[in-house]
């Protein structure tokens, strides 16, 4: 059986946690939640990442949460974007920090710069 491709389209790197982007966003969504982001700041603000981060990808690996979806960006890529879209609408550093801890999928050993 030939192996399935699996890469990130931003840094060309192994997508070792072949989770989806909208399944990324759903827990993003809890995360804003619990944040206290009204409902409709909320969607506005995964509009727009939805929007940024939408990527073509010959990937054939799904998603091992909803099964249905195809992989583009690896873990790291995929919160670094997002947080770079939040630094971009002005939310506050301490919020990024958050985000950036809870989302903590660096690689290697490096750091998110932003």
């Amino acid at each position: 059986m030939p192996q399935r491709l699996n890469i990130c389209t931003t840094c060309a790197e192994v997508i070792t946690n072949p989770v989806c982007e909208k399944c990324y966003l759903r827990e993003i969504a809890h995360w804003m939640k619990d944040a206290g982001i009204g409902n409709i700041p909320m969607k506005l603000i995964l509009a727009k990442i939805k929007n940024e981060i939408s990527v073509d990808t010959l990937n054939e690996t799904t998603c091992i949460i909803c099964g249905r979806e195809t992989l583009s960006d690896c873990a790291y890529c995929f919160f670094l974007r997002v947080a770079k879209i939040l630094k971009q609408m002005n939310f506050p550093d301490k919020a990024i920090r958050q985000f950036l801890t809870i989302f903590n999928y660096r690689h290697y050993h490096d750091e998110y710069h932003i």
